[in-house]
């Protein structure tokens, strides 16, 4: 499975203070509060069949999400003996979340979300030139072949500059330790980044929910985002057979 967030515009309208009346409708002027909120989308697919996926998607907290992420799943085939890979970036409290709702989980830390966190340490060590590309190349290529607590000890050694981006760097891997030996994964078939996520994020969230100039109430995006994930699951048809059933029957009980 793979969990991301995204960010879409939402506003609330309220009264300004003065008494001012719109020129068509005459109404009470307002002003929009605008803000930008976290969209989170997910799917569960069996490792090997990659088209076979079922999303889910919501804005919310990480343990709304991933109990919805626990259906999706079951909807896949989950058991009780099912090891459940979990591929997401290294957000607060997600794989808190992830690993307890999953009782056999591998967390595996998103591959490029890792390289931006050795940019920037890179950067704030001042390494420039071929130094810093031998320095991110061969970091990167141990922490690829499993050898993290390495990686970490040199880290901790540094005595240059930058010294508490380095020292963050090494909390950070310390953290992820068990989620990062990209060989292993590559060797069983995962994905070691973000992208198939990423791209379910343009064409279920955005498409719809970023139009140009478009701004949301937040009380309906999760409305919006469930229709979004019923067409992405290709429960369309299913979804309003079922809804016009339901409603016969309410219509007999009357």
């Amino acid at each position: 499975m793979e969990l991301d967030g995204s960010h879409v515009r939402t506003g609330i309208l309220t009264p300004t203070e003065t008494e001012e009346l719109t020129p068509l409708r005459q109404i009470r002027r307002c002003k929009r509060q605008t803000d930008w909120r976290e969209v989170r989308v997910g799917f569960a697919r069996p490792v090997e069949q990659k088209e076979k996926r079922t999303f889910v998607a919501r804005m919310g907290q990480y343990p709304e999400v991933v109990q919805q992420l626990h259906s999706a799943a079951v909807d896949q085939g989950l058991s009780t003996y099912t090891l459940v890979y979990g591929l997401a970036d290294g957000g607060n409290g997600l794989r808190e979340a992830l690993e307890s709702e999953f009782s056999h989980f591998q967390f595996i830390l998103d591959r490029p979300h890792l390289k931006q966190h050795l940019f920037a340490t890179a950067e704030a060590m001042e390494l420039t030139g071929k130094i810093r590309l031998i320095w991110l190349k061969h970091t990167l290529n141990l922490i690829d072949k499993g050898h993290v607590k390495k990686v970490i000890s040199r880290l901790k050694c540094w005595q240059g500059k930058g010294q508490q981006r380095v020292l963050n760097l090494a909390k950070y891997l310390e953290r992820f330790r068990d989620a990062l030996h990209y060989d292993k994964y590559r060797s069983l078939g995962l994905p070691i980044g973000s992208g198939e996520i990423e791209s379910a994020h343009r064409y279920i969230p955005q498409k719809r929910l970023k139009l140009p100039g478009a701004t949301w109430h937040p009380d309906t995006i999760n409305p919006m985002l469930a229709l979004r994930v019923i067409r992405a699951n290709n429960w369309w048809n299913d979804f309003w057979h079922q809804l016009s059933l339901d409603k016969n029957q309410l219509i007999s009980s009357c």
